[in-house]
């Protein structure tokens, strides 16, 4: 669990995202939307730390380490959220750590190394 790993996106996933980019492009300029994706980016870096603990009230509307921490940790399925909390409180996913356990990973681990397989393995 390294900042390193905020980094790593799948490779399909550029030949996805411009679709949920297209309706926003009826009402907002291209620079904008090119920011946001930016300063969204810069944010999924910085919640992937060990660094940070509780962040008192800022953890009831952002997504902070703490949060992020329980969605990488098995089973994960919870804590979707990429920048405002708020939304797994509202749809019923969100979930407070407790104890901070450092421990990570899949709720399945792979069984294949096959970049091609681990691309379309959620297809």
């Amino acid at each position: 669990y390294n900042l390193a790993t905020a980094l790593r996106q799948g490779a399909l996933q550029p030949l996805m995202t411009w679709i949920f980019s297209l309706p926003l492009a009826l009402c907002f300029p291209a620079e904008s939307i090119m920011m946001h994706s930016q300063l969204n980016a810069l944010y999924q870096f910085w919640i992937h730390t060990e660094l940070c603990g509780r962040l008192g009230p800022l953890e009831y509307i952002f997504n902070t380490p703490s949060h992020h921490r329980l969605h990488h940790r098995p089973p994960g399925n919870c804590n979707y959220a990429g920048v405002l909390i708020i939304w797994d409180r509202l749809f019923g996913t969100h979930t407070t750590e407790r104890d901070r356990l450092d421990y990570y990973g899949l709720a399945r681990p792979s069984s294949t190394f096959d970049p091609v397989d681990l691309n379309l393995q959620h297809w």
